[in-house]
Parts: structure tokens; C-alpha cells; sequence
């Protein structure tokens, strides 16, 4: 009768601890899943900070080299590369601020990892937008100054 007892115990308390948490390299797993897709938008997103640098700089240039250029046009063009460089900013600054797994994991739990990965997952996607829409918009500003640039004078 004991050992019926003890058999029947010990399965309840496998049981229960079967349904618990996943395994800690279960865990690992979707932690480093979850990463992995951080840093998928990260990598989509990285060349076009480049692009972007070099697009501003050789926006500066022009209006530089371009003393006559027509004010609406500078403050246009100004204004572009003010939100370029707002995209590029963002891009490093969520570069310095994310944490590594092994750091996430001295301090945190399984939940809050996940959570703090799909935190991360969303500031992504806004810089990804910014950068986007400021490369665009990058883009098309160029295109028209390539195309004819009034002057004051005009």
C-alpha cells in the first residue's frame, strides 16, 4: 500500500512539474529566437544609416557650395537633413542602449526577457520607420536639387 502511495505522489509531483516552465535551454531557445528577430530589423536597417550619412553630408555640401540658393529651398533641404540625422541618431542610440542575452539573463526572468525583446522588437520598428521615411524623403530632396536648383537671384 506504501508503494502504492509513494508511486501515485510521485507521479503527482511530476506531473505538476511537467506543467510548470519550460526547461531553462527551452528558454534559452526562445530568448535567443526572439534576439535573433531584434536583430534581423537591426541588420535591415543598418545599411540604410550608412546611406543616410552620406546622403546628409553631401546635402551640407551643396547648400554650402550653393550660397545662392533659394531660402525656401535651404530651409527644405535643412530640414531634410535634420531628419536624417534624427533616424541616424536613433539608430545608434538603440545600438548603445540594447542589452545582450547573457546580461538580460543576470537579472531577469524568462517573462521579462521576452517582454523586454519585444520592447526592443517595437523601438526597432519606429527607427526603422524614420529611417525609411527620412531616406525617402532624403532621396527625393536630392533628386530636385540635381534637377535645377532656383536661386535668389531668379
Amino acid at each position: 500500500m506504501k508503494n502504492i502511495l509513494y508511486t501515485l505522489i510521485t507521479l503527482a509531483v511530476l506531473a505538476v512539474i511537467g506543467c510548470g516552465e519550460p526547461s531553462i535551454s527551452e528558454q534559452f531557445a526562445k530568448q535567443e529566437a526572439e534576439f535573433a528577430e531584434v536583430m534581423k530589423g537591426h541588420d535591415d536597417v543598418m545599411p540604410k544609416t550608412g546611406q543616410l550619412s552620406k546622403l546628409s553630408r553631401e546635402m551640407k555640401n551643396y547648400v554650402v557650395n550653393t550660397p545662392d540658393m533659394n531660402d525656401s529651398i535651404k530651409a527644405r533641404v535643412n530640414q531634410t537633413i535634420v531628419k536624417m540625422l534624427d533616424a541616424e541618431e536613433a539608430m545608434f542610440a538603440w545600438m548603445a542602449d540594447i542589452k545582450q542575452l547573457p546580461e538580460l539573463r543576470k537579472d531577469k526572468n524568462h517573462k521579462e526577457i521576452l517582454d523586454y525583446l519585444e520592447e526592443q522588437e517595437e523601438v526597432m520598428e519606429k527607427v526603422k520607420k524614420m529611417t525609411n521615411e527620412s531616406l525617402a524623403q532624403g532621396k527625393e530632396v536630392w533628386a530636385g536639387l540635381a534637377t535645377t536648383v532656383p536661386t535668389d537671384t531668379e
